[in-house]
């Protein structure tokens, strides 16, 4: 009778302890999925912050950039090379030029009407 009595409580012992063990594994197999879906939703919200930051940072640098282009053009730093060479070189030669051709022809104009009144000048005088 004793050793049934043993027997039975060794069994019931070990029962218990398999269930124990049971219950313990899926408690910490619970335990691990909440963690793991904790992370999964850390993970989502990264992800999201992290789009809206990127989607929020390429609407102001595309404006950005627009406005950054706009002011350095119209301070001058991009420019047609040779439209500067013809502005700063060829026109105030070609300025200066025209300008010393007009003065040669205002003063052969001027010598030439000078020339002309002392002619006639002197025809007056002679009659």
């Amino acid at each position: 009778v004793r050793a049934t009595f043993r027997r039975k409580r060794a069994q019931e012992l070990a029962d218990v302890r398999r269930l124990e063990n049971e219950e313990k594994r899926l408690h910490e197999e619970r335990e691990a999925r909440k963690l793991q879906e904790l992370r999964r939703l850390e993970h989502e919200t990264d992800i999201a912050r992290r789009v809206h930051a990127a989607q929020t940072a390429e609407m102001l640098t595309s404006t950005l950039e627009e406005e950054v282009l706009d002011r350095l053009e119209g301070i001058g730093y991009f420019y047609d090379t040779v439209e500067r060479e013809i502005e700063e070189d060829f026109l105030p030669w070609l300025q200066g030029a025209v300008s010393k051709q007009v003065g040669r022809k205002a003063t052969a104009h001027a010598i030439l009407r000078a020339l002309v009144l002392d002619c006639s000048n002197d025809i007056k005088s002679r009659f």
